[in-house]
């Protein structure tokens, strides 16, 4: 499929604009989808731009490249791959944007670009299947921390991280089901629990800084070094898993649903087999 970037926003609506981006992290109907299936990884992985892709993708050419800008010659430092993909996904909301300093570039700070859980949404939606306000911020709280991120890749890179992010999950959902939560204990209270499945992502990663009330302040201070362990710390205890059962011990009801629709994503001919 040929793509021009440029005209995206002229030729396509933004529901079928979503729609190629999906397509593109999946890597179907495309020519170079493998490249793109890849390419999507990287992103998941880590805050990158198309340099930084280009980078590790290619990084002979990058060397090689990369010497010339000072003569004013510039290669190009990406492809024609890296423009299609990146060109079509920062038409989307698929990307939470942080900007990334280097003493090396002209202007200092730059743009970096990483995928949030919306491809998720967007493919579950077209098939049907809507999450509501509490079921995203339990599967950003789940699937947010960087270890989780890197063992995806880790155990499924052979597919895309839409199906092995359904995967993921519904093996907690199968380990529950043989292993119900009779637990007293949790990695993080009900009080804390409450608070995050009822704030979107931006907040769950930003909100120390906001104002807040007395309460919300000292509840945060309390959990502030679990949370970022959590969020940066591989465990061999599974946090995420304790905390998938601390869920469902609190809220059976939405996480009996949640569980439910990631089932019906599974059943619908997503992944390959079940690890």
């Amino acid at each position: 499929m040929s793509i021009k970037v440029k005209e995206l926003k002229q030729k396509f609506s933004k529901q079928e604009i979503n729609n190629l981006s999906i397509d593109l992290i999946i890597g179907q109907k495309q020519k170079d989808g493998d490249k793109c299936k890849k390419l999507a990884w990287l992103f998941f992985l880590n805050y990158h731009n198309s340099t930084s892709v280009f980078q590790i993708t290619n990084p002979k050419e990058y060397q090689q490249n990369i010497k010339t800008w000072p003569n004013g010659e510039k290669k190009r430092l990406t492809t024609n791959n890296i423009n299609k993909c990146f060109g079509v996904w920062t038409r989307t909301n698929f990307f939470d944007i942080e900007d990334h300093y280097n003493k090396n570039w002209k202007k200092g700070w730059r743009a970096k670009f990483k995928f949030n859980l919306n491809p998720l949404f967007i493919y579950a939606k077209e098939k049907n299947i809507i999450f509501s306000n509490e079921e995203k911020n339990i599967l950003n709280l789940i699937i947010l921390p960087t270890p989780v991120r890197e063992f995806l890749y880790k155990n499924y890179s052979d597919i895309n991280f839409i199906e092995a992010i359904i995967k993921y999950y519904v093996s907690f959902t199968f380990y529950h089901l043989k292993n119900p939560t009779k637990k007293k204990s949790h990695y993080f209270d009900e009080d804390f629990l409450n608070y995050l499945i009822h704030k979107n992502k931006d907040e769950i990663e930003h909100k120390f800084i906001v104002k807040r009330t007395n309460k919300e302040i000292k509840m945060l201070d309390k959990n502030h070094d679990k949370m970022k362990e959590y969020l940066t710390t591989p465990s061999k205890n599974k946090k995420n898993y304790v905390v998938y059962e601390s869920l469902h011990y609190f809220y059976k009801n939405i996480m009996d649903e949640l569980d439910d629709k990631m089932l019906r994503l599974l059943l619908n001919g997503v992944p390959k087999k079940i690890k």
